[in-house]
């Protein structure tokens, strides 16, 4: 069965969804009302004067036919537009017109089709499933603004089979013990219609069951003031007991709170997003009792409060007693306890604090939360450590942006919330890729926090295809921190996700809250940065500011190098006052160590890194470390350059790859110093750096900084300055080549290879006639691509440039292989291997050996062009050439597929769509999608399915040992 072509959107507003577009808009309202009273009636033929007399009734039958058929051409002209084949959507014949169900899908159709299949199956949690769905299809009433008679009867009926269905989803999702789920409906019913009473009742009755009396009476009072001032009635009297058991709880609470000397806890949001197993966690060992002091550690903002009340009320629950206390304020280990009794109501004390605290907390099993305990001084670690001693029940759950220091403290650093890394969502519009499918955009917990909070301050507001992307890199520019993204979505009741992000963007003070019930460090990022940052030495202070420079991490040599001036060390052992440094700040939650390959990076969340910067510029330090960060990363790069070639090249190739954004970041503050256009550094940088840039497709980025230095720079007339522009100039071109730019790419290389001339480097001319020759070649100009490739090779030897000499032989043997030589382009192939081993250049023998295997299959012996390939692969996966092992892989799949191999191939072709999705590139390149046609008509259909899912689930080793074994 092929794919719907479009889905016919009602709820919320008449829309057509589309793969190129979302249509919205519609000639005439009328025209709108054709295509809803179609996509209602999917399955049905309408004779045209049955729509004639629905839509048109004013006029004769003639001006009605009319009027039919220049609505429905206009229809037809728009989904043409978007690129959506109207007669496979619309047919009509002798006997009326219609849309065509296997092409069109509806919301309408879908809540039906759900609802129908919940009320044929027995299983609840299958029929809550069901029910789920079709509650989700609706996001308003159908056809909002139409006001035709048949268009107001189906907002009637459709609204009352939706909160029917709804009313038994809450109903099923509550006996399942998920009552957050339970409750989000009931408010999305409340917002859809707030003269519905079930809804209501149903929230009543979910606060009551969480023990949150004080909630359920709010919403009876608030529903008894809207029915009087609207409908000039009174609650039912099914409301009315509800509101009585809700008093009645509430009495009962205060009671228990009394008898219990009032377990105190603030209220916090019914849902806390991606911390159920850090809530778990936490919650196990208080339990058992062997635990007696948790630290949770993080970032201001990090939701370590949220969770510390959380852990709290699930205990209370179990009837152990808890007290909140919020120790902010608090300076000193003597105002400690005084504030804790206060907190936890001891009317009056003994003669000593401590013997009252034994008093009023000794006794029965409690816990103390003691929230914001960063400030307090090392008094206040005694204190509690007294509390521990001297109150053997008594268990103490603390928040801080650093551990309190005690020998019996466990910690927990919380980390931030899980986010979408944001590129997979996008397509090449910006819009939502294939990938980015919203159900699984949703499993977020980030994207789940940032769309709850922005339904707190627009009810409406849903996540789209439209807003999806920009919802996604919103949650990856905030890092997941959560009060970035409460205070992001904050926003939404004036911009859109797309300006949000620009917002956010070009200024962190956007994110602030003017409410005064926030605390002030949490009604902005940067008041709470601003407490963090007040905990500081002036030393440390002063090292926060300067490492904000790094952008992405950075390491131990790094740091060094910023924070002492020295560019190196005479022995691998790190700087020890450095290491305090860093040790220092990530203490106090302001910096992130993580292990990679075996090597401790370090980071900045990007909000905190921002603002660690603005104290930097306004510090007298600025100039001093960004002159450090390029000189240390321009140096690297040069030694990267030495050594793109031999044993450390793969080495190297990961450190520029990691380090991309401080290399970019390096180049911009050189070029933005050198206003006078004629210091070599920033070209010197550039010019060591493309190389790895085109190994790692990093092509846009890489010639916007290529092109613009070459304009910045070409007048210059220092002759180091000269030379290092012709090797960028040269990047340029290659790049531009990469890309098929062949026309720029030819323009740059002759300006690169005219100022080597001048220059009279022969090296440089080597190279940029290997690469005029390449881009002649692409252009179809093959002479003249020979011609330059040979005198390319001759430059080559007189340069000794064994890497030019490689280059310069491949390119004469892809001409070769061409011209149908295929003796010779095999002794050009096999000559070009002994120098790159020689010299160790992987990347030219991963590329040789691609190229024999073309030749092996041209010549038709298949397995030894397998052969070849699998070496490919073999070296491309050794050296990290993520492009380059997708392009053979993709080449294996061709030839598997065409020499009947069709298992294999569908597997190799899964594996290359995992590849693709990876690398941010379409899921399928055309000749990809054309094998996979072939396959799939050879091949059982479910066999082809199973073998496509397996492919996907592969390995880089996988991907190999497959290769390998069909040698």
């Amino acid at each position: 069965m092929t794919a719907p072509l479009c889905r016919v959107e009602l709820f919320g507003g008449l829309r057509v969804v589309t793969p190129k577009q979302t249509i919205t808009r519609f000639r005439t309202r009328k025209t709108a009302s054709l295509l809803a009273y179609l996509a209602v009636n999917l399955h049905q033929t309408h004779p045209r004067e049955t729509l004639i007399d629905l839509l048109w009734e004013d006029g004769d039958i003639d001006t009605g036919r009319t009027s039919l058929r220049v609505a429905l051409s206009a229809l037809r002209k728009q989904f043409q537009q978007a690129d959506v084949p109207p007669d496979e959507v619309f047919y009509s014949d002798n006997f009326g017109i219609g849309l065509r169900s296997n092409a069109v899908t509806t919301d309408l159709h879908d809540m039906e089709q759900n609802i129908r299949l919940a009320h044929h199956t027995l299983e609840p949690s299958e029929r809550a499933l069901y029910l789920r769905r079709a509650a989700d299809c609706c996001v308003g009433i159908p056809l909002p603004g139409f006001y035709d008679e048949w268009v107001l009867q189906l907002q009637q009926q459709t609204m009352e089979r939706y909160f029917r269905a709804l009313d038994e989803l809450i109903q099923l999702l509550e006996n399942e013990g998920d009552r957050d789920s339970a409750q989000e409906y009931a408010l999305r019913g409340t917002a859809l219609d707030r003269l519905r009473e079930e809804p209501r009742m149903a929230l009543m009755r979910l606060y009551l069951a969480r023990g949150y009396s004080t909630e359920a009476r709010r919403v009876y009072q608030e529903w008894e003031s809207l029915v009087r001032e609207e409908l000039d009635a009174a609650p039912s009297h099914a409301m009315q007991q509800t509101a009585q058991q809700a008093e009645y709880a509430a009495q009962q609470a205060r009671h228990s709170a009394q008898k219990l000397c009032e377990s105190r806890l603030p209220t916090t949001p019914a849902r806390l997003f991606g911390r159920e197993r850090e809530t778990a966690h936490v919650t196990e060992l208080l339990r058992a009792s062997t635990t007696r002091l948790i630290t949770i550690t993080g970032e201001g903002g990090i939701g370590k409060t949220a969770l510390a009340i959380e852990v709290a009320r699930r205990l209370v629950g179990k009837g152990q007693r808890a007290w909140f206390v919020d120790v902010s304020d608090v300076r000193e280990g003597d105002a400690l306890l005084e504030h804790i009794l206060h907190t936890v109501g001891a009317a009056q004390y003994a003669e000593q604090p401590m013997d009252t605290a034994i008093q009023t907390l000794g006794g029965y099993p409690s816990l103390l939360v003691l929230d914001n305990f960063e400030q307090v001084d090392a008094t206040g670690a005694k204190v509690v450590s007294e509390l521990l001693q001297q109150l053997l029940l008594l268990q103490i759950l603390v928040t801080s942006r650093r551990k309190i220091g005690l020998s019996e403290e466990q910690v927990l650093r919380l980390r931030p919330l899980e986010v979408p890394t944001f590129r997979a969502w996008q397509d090449e519009s910006g819009g939502l890729s294939a990938k980015g499918t919203l159900e699984t955009l949703e499993q977020y917990p980030s994207v789940q926090l940032f769309v709850q909070h922005a339904q707190t301050v627009r009810a409406e507001f849903q996540l789209t295809p439209e807003n999806a992307s920009a919802v996604a890199e919103i949650c990856g520019c905030l890092d997941g921190v959560p009060l970035a993204l409460i205070l992001a979505a904050s926003r939404a009741r004036v911009l859109s996700p797309s300006q949000i992000l620009r917002a956010i963007q070009q200024e962190i003070g956007v994110l602030s809250l003017p409410h005064t019930s926030h605390s002030e460090r949490h009604r902005s990022l940067h008041a709470s940065l601003e407490w963090s940052y007040a905990l500081l030495s002036p030393d440390l202070r002063k090292a926060f500011a300067m490492l904000s420079v790094f952008v992405g991490g950075w390491d131990v040599s790094s740091a060094t190098c910023m924070l002492t001036g020295q560019l190196e060390s005479d022995n691998d052992v790190p700087d020890v006052t450095v290491l305090d440094t860093l040790d220092a700040l990530i203490e106090c939650s302001l910096v992130q160590m993580d292990e990679q390959d075996g090597q401790a990076r370090y980071r900045m969340l990007e909000v905190v890194r921002r603002f660690a910067l603005e104290k930097l510029q306004e510090g007298p330090y600025a100039s001093d470390a960004f002159a450090r960060h390029f000189l240390y990363y321009s140096r690297l790069a040069t030694h990267a350059y030495a050594n793109r070639v031999g044993p450390q090249a793969t080495q190297w190739s990961l450190w520029v790859d990691r380090e991309h954004q401080n290399m970019m970041e390096a180049i911009r503050y050189a070029w933005r110093r050198d206003t006078s256009r004629n210091d070599p550094a920033v070209l010197r940088m550039a010019a060591n750096l493309w190389v790895f840039w085109m190994m790692r497709s990093i092509l846009v980025e890489g010639r916007n900084v290529l092109d613009g230095l070459v304009a910045d720079y070409r007048e210059a007339d220092d002759r180091e300055t000269s030379y290092w522009w012709a090797w960028v100039a040269m990047g340029a071109g290659a790049l531009a080549w990469v890309q098929r730019d062949l026309p720029v790419a030819e323009e740059m290389l002759h300006e690169s290879l005219h100022r080597f001339e001048q220059e009279d480097d022969q090296e440089g001319q080597a190279f940029a006639t290997i690469w005029l020759g390449n881009v002649f070649y692409r252009m179809s100009r093959y002479e003249q691509a020979e011609a330059t490739h040979a005198r390319g090779l001759v430059l080559a030897e007189k340069a000794q440039s064994a890497e030019a000499r490689t280059y310069a032989m491949m390119w004469m043997g892809n001409l070769a292989q061409r011209a149908g030589d295929l003796e010779r382009a095999r002794a050009l192939y096999q000559s070009c291997f002994h120098i790159a081993e020689e010299s160790g250049d992987q990347y030219a023998m991963g590329f040789v050996h691609y190229n024999l295997g073309q030749v092996a299959f041209r010549e038709g012996n298949n397995m030894e062009c397998v052969r070849q390939i699998f070496r490919c692969l073999q070296i491309r996966a050794r050296i990290e050439d993520h492009h380059g092992f997708l392009e053979a892989a993709e080449t294996l799949t061709v030839l598997l597929a065409r020499t009947g191999n069709d298992v294999a191939g569908a597997q190799m072709a899964g594996a290359c769509e995992t590849l693709r999705q990876r690398l941010y590139l379409p899921s399928s390149s055309s000749l990809l999608r054309e094998t996979e046609d072939v396959l799939r008509l050879r091949m059982d259909k479910e066999v082809y399915q199973q073998q496509i899912k397996r492919g996907r689930s592969l390995s880089t080793q996988e991907v190999l040992a497959l290769a390998e074994s069909l040698i």
